[in-house]
């Protein structure tokens, strides 16, 4: 008997693995990039050091952070974004202290570690209220959202999403607002809701083909949409496999600006939550 927490983590952590490994398996070009990435954010480490400049030093432990957090090493990425932390609160940039303790939260989320990445992220939310930075505030909340629906606690996390919402709308945040909607959808889902769901999954759809071609995000924006409407209307998120390879054509447009392994991910990774862990896994 596994609780929502655990199955969270279980799944959270497999689309992960597998985003990483088929990303890896076909790109080794990408592979050599990051690497090349860290060398060069560990050189810029180094003259910060040897110049004495901790401003520097700070953003350059922030951008190793970052590097390993998008290779998938979350423990590294802790680790980096730690030191920044420390840094940043010694020279007293608060803006940056605020956005470290956002980039501490989404590392423990990623290593399924839901109650910290909560407490980093309130605190994130704090300073981002404090320095009025609405940006920052609306990703807290997202963040936030997302933690708690990883929890299982869906009825926070709409709270949640619903101020990332409003800041959105407000700030003209696009891509925030459609992920806002996009989470909503889900946790209707979650909640039984389903009606509701589609309704939101498809503001979501909206939001992504009115400003996702503009801004030349359409096609991932687009599919996720596609996908996550399959999920809550049909149940059958293998069909999108048919979107995928229709969208594209329809807009005269090629595949170059998507991540198509980690498209297949997702699809792996909801086609086992739906159709095998679903079947075996009772929450407490």
């Amino acid at each position: 008997m596994q609780s929502k927490a655990e199955f969270g983590y279980i799944t959270s952590s497999f689309s992960n693995f597998l985003v990483f490994q088929l990303r890896l398996w076909p790109n080794r070009k990408w592979w050599i990039e990051t690497q090349k990435t860290i060398e060069y954010h560990k050189q810029q480490l180094a003259i910060a050091k040897q110049m004495g400049n901790k401003a520097k030093e700070g953003i350059a432990h922030s951008n190793l952070g970052n590097t390993y957090h998008s290779f998938g090493n979350f423990k590294k990425a802790l680790e980096y974004h730690s030191l920044s932390l420390s840094i940043i609160k010694e020279v007293g940039n608060r803006a940056g202290e605020g956005q470290t303790y956002g980039n501490l939260g989404n590392a423990y989320h990623h290593l399924g570690k839901f109650e910290q990445a909560i407490e980093y992220h309130n605190l994130s939310l704090s300073i981002a209220e404090e320095v009025e930075d609405k940006a920052e505030e609306g990703r807290a909340f997202a963040n936030l959202g997302n933690a708690y629906q990883s929890l299982g606690n869906f009825k926070k996390a709409m709270e949640y999403h619903n101020l990332r919402l409003s800041i959105a709308k407000k700030v003209g945040d696009r891509a925030g607002e459609g992920g806002a909607y996009g989470n909503l959808g889900i946790a209707y889902h979650h909640l039984g809701n389903f009606k509701q769901a589609i309704e939101y999954h498809n503001l979501r759809l909206s939001i992504a083909r009115k400003w996702g071609i503009e801004l030349g995000r359409a096609e991932p924006m687009e599919i996720w949409a596609m996908l996550i409407t399959d999920w809550v209307v049909l149940n059958k998120p293998l069909s999108t496999t048919t979107n995928i390879l229709v969208l594209p054509k329809k807009w005269g447009k090629k595949l170059e600006r998507v991540e198509p392994m980690e498209i297949w991910a997702l699809l792996i990774t909801i086609w086992l939550i739906l159709n095998k862990l679903s079947r075996t896994t009772t929450y407490v």
